[in-house]
């Protein structure tokens, strides 16, 4: 990708950054090194982590660089970038950080734009940063704060902090197109209406919230958990039949705990299953005959 690209990238007048999926940097194009006041690429700063480079507003006063994510867990620019690796899509994420050069913080601002380089094999990420005026700064910080919060209330259920429906419908799709071994968990808790008839939907909403930190503890970070509505849990995870039957039955076996049960369907996708959608049903097929079983049990479907 990059043989035939740096040259175009060398006469932008933005600073073009390449990372490999493990956040190193591989590629740094000249106005980017002008930033840096460097005049050649050493050796040293092609396996460099880009945190390295950047300290980000939030961490200003602990010195705490972005990308060491032992460090500083909440790292805006970690995050995002886990983001766009995993989605495999155009995730646009911008604030300000300043530029760091071998320990000293220079007062500058950047916006950060970051996409995933279509058909990589290796994970690689395209950073753009360019720069941003200083009065202009708590402006521009203010309104990608903003955003950022507006999308976490539009795809995250109050509830139980899972992704919600609305993601499903936007996002997933997406998702599952860029995925080539996956499947879907579809889980139901057995006789969750007559809990809230009887006990109240005070219990039902600590139910909910259990189950719902049992599949945040169970899946990795390359799956996607979603209340879909309800008492019914749809997770995405990049893994085959066999491997999700694994996380299927944790699940299962750690909600008994709570005196309470689970039917669960699981799917695999197909080539024949060109949408989500599809391969919804075949886990929700799967899923109702669970219920028939006698609920608490895990069926599979192909």
């Amino acid at each position: 990708m990059l043989d035939g690209l740096q040259s175009i990238f060398n006469t932008l007048s933005t600073g073009v950054v390449v990372l490999n999926n493990k956040a190193e940097v591989k590629f740094l194009n000249k106005y980017m090194m002008s930033i840096m006041k460097k005049k050649h690429l050493k050796n040293q700063q092609l396996g460099e982590l880009f945190g390295n480079l950047f300290t980000c507003i939030h961490t200003e006063d602990s010195n705490q660089r972005c990308g060491e994510t032992e460090n500083c867990p909440e790292c805006p620019l970690r995050k995002s970038l886990g983001e766009v690796s995993k989605a495999s899509q155009i995730v646009v994420f911008e604030k300000e950080f300043y530029l760091s050069e071998e320990q000293q913080k220079l007062k500058k601002f950047f916006g950060i734009s970051m996409k995933p380089v279509v058909d990589s094999d290796e994970g690689e990420v395209l950073i753009e940063v360019f720069p941003i005026k200083h009065d202009k700064v708590s402006e521009f910080y203010l309104y990608y704060q903003n955003i950022d919060e507006v999308n976490k209330k539009v795809y995250r259920d109050v509830l139980t902090g899972l992704y919600n429906r609305n993601f499903y419908e936007e996002k997933i799709s997406k998702i599952y197109n860029n995925m080539e071994h996956l499947s879907v968990i579809l889980l139901d808790i057995d006789n969750f209406k007559s809990l809230n008839d009887t006990k109240g939907h005070i219990e039902g909403d600590k139910i909910l919230k259990a189950l719902s930190k049992i599949i945040k503890e169970t899946i990795h970070s390359e799956s996607y958990a979603i209340r879909m509505g309800g008492d019914e849990f749809l997770i995405l995870v990049k893994k085959t039949k066999e491997e999700a039957l694994n996380l299927a039955k944790i699940i299962l076996s750690e909600f008994e705990t709570f005196n309470k049960s689970v039917s669960i369907g699981v799917a695999e996708k197909k080539i024949e299953l060109k949408t989500i959608n599809d391969l919804y049903k075949k886990a929700d097929m799967a899923l109702y005959t669970a219920k028939k079983n006698g609920k608490g049990t895990i069926v599979t479907n192909y």
